[in-house]
């Protein structure tokens, strides 16, 4: 009986951890009836609550998602060993829930989970090895994780843009190169169309910074020209491509409150990240400690610097405060912060507050049970709930919690 119970539960495709579903969970056994269930009579265990707040977000492919937008459909920047890996979502959880979560509030953690929710953690800096444990089991202090390795998908080598117009020309990119180019467009760079062609530009004070930027743009074989900028005084290096520009334009946006980072390079691999990282930092970026707060006025732009952050396990926090200015007047600016190596952080329970909450909580599950979580601008690995699986002979028999609990659930 156990053998045909775990295959029917497999094949119906429902995720260890998930609801329980009629046409899974009941079947019938030389005409006695059989039912899978959760190892427990505590209906709120059958319930779920292994869970975090209504303000948490997750990462998924298309970006960051609260638990409205996110679908079935997505993926889930997940943690396999110590890879980062783009990962299916097998069934999202979501409870109504009347109770106290575990809050902390900080500047570099922040989280709002249930006592049974599950976090990869560190008891020691110089531990080697991470757990897994419910909040309620964790120690008095321990560090949450956030690092990990980055494999991507590797760009085509060359990149190549072949001309769309009659005697365009056609290109071929060092990979390293085109994120390097790609780095300073998103930072000082813009596309235009014009009535022949298509013009993108880089501007940048003169000195080395602007040296390093000609020096690219030959190297890559785009005879740019130039000019001094009568209202800054600064360089801006010009050249034209149909192909080019309407990629730029396509991939990037127009506009610097619209900038992105191309999903080819938030998915490339590591070396590929850095190098992008690295241009962008030299255009709107500052020195800070060992790494480096990047600058954006586009709110999509900041979520993928931090996604390239979190993948390569350097994930931290994105800030926003307001700006005036003469020329824009008051709009948000958004940092995001790159510690430059892993940014693990330590959490000591004793300043986690208990906090009563009225409301959604929610989770999603993953075939290897951790992914990447963000509230209030803060990043960190969390893991799935877990449940157990067994048998409960004679379903007409079942205790009247667990017929409850499967009635609301279905």
């Amino acid at each position: 009986i156990w053998k045909e119970a775990r295959s029917a539960y497999l094949a119906s495709r429902i995720p260890l951890g998930g609801r329980m579903y009629p046409s899974a969970a009941r079947w019938e056994h030389d005409n006695r009836r059989y039912a899978v269930g959760f190892a427990t009579t505590d209906e709120l265990n059958i319930l779920g609550y292994h869970c975090f707040d209504d303000e948490t977000e997750i990462l998924t492919r298309a970006g960051w998602k609260r638990r409205l937008q996110v679908e079935m459909a997505d993926e889930v920047l997940a943690l396999d060993g110590d890879v980062a890996r783009w990962s299916p979502i097998t069934n999202i959880h979501t409870y109504d829930f009347n109770g106290e979560l575990n809050v902390h509030d900080g500047e570099r953690v922040n989280f709002a989970v249930t006592d049974n929710h599950r976090i990869p953690y560190r008891a020691s800096p110089r531990g080697k090895h991470w757990k897994i444990a419910p909040f309620a089991e964790l120690p008095g202090s321990f560090r949450i994780r956030r690092v990990s390795e980055w494999e991507g998908e590797p760009l085509p080598s060359p990149v190549c843009f072949v001309g769309i117009r009659t005697n365009a020309k056609s290109y071929s990119f060092d990979s390293g190169d085109w994120a390097e180019f790609l780095g300073w467009y998103v930072a000082e760079g813009w596309a235009r169309k014009t009535p022949a062609t298509y013009e993108i530009s880089i501007a940048q004070q003169p000195g080395a910074k602007a040296d390093r930027i000609c020096g690219l743009l030959t190297r890559m074989g785009l005879s740019p020209g130039y000019r001094r900028m009568a209202k800054t005084g600064a360089w801006q290096f010009r050249f034209t491509s149909p192909a080019i520009g309407q990629w730029l334009i396509e991939q990037c946006k127009k506009g610097a409150e619209n900038k992105r980072v191309p999903q080819s390079i938030r998915d490339a691999p590591k070396d590929i990240i850095l190098r992008f990282l690295a241009a962008f930092g030299w255009g709107d970026g500052t020195p800070h400690g060992n790494g480096t707060r990047y600058y954006t006025t586009s709110r999509l732009l900041a979520d993928d610097i931090q996604e390239m952050l979190c993948k390569i396990g350097r994930g931290r926090k994105v800030a926003c405060r307001a700006q005036t200015t003469q020329a824009f007047g008051t709009r948000p600016i958004y940092t995001v912060c790159d510690t430059g190596r892993g940014a693990d952080a330590c959490v000591v329970k004793a300043k986690v507050r208990r906090e009563s909450y009225t409301g959604m909580v929610w989770c999603i599950s993953t075939p290897t049970g951790i992914f990447m979580s963000r509230r209030k601008g803060c990043a960190m690995w969390t893991g799935n709930s877990p449940n157990l699986l067994c048998i409960l002979t004679e379903a007409h028999n079942l205790d009247q919690p667990h017929i409850d609990a499967v009635k609301r659930l279905n």
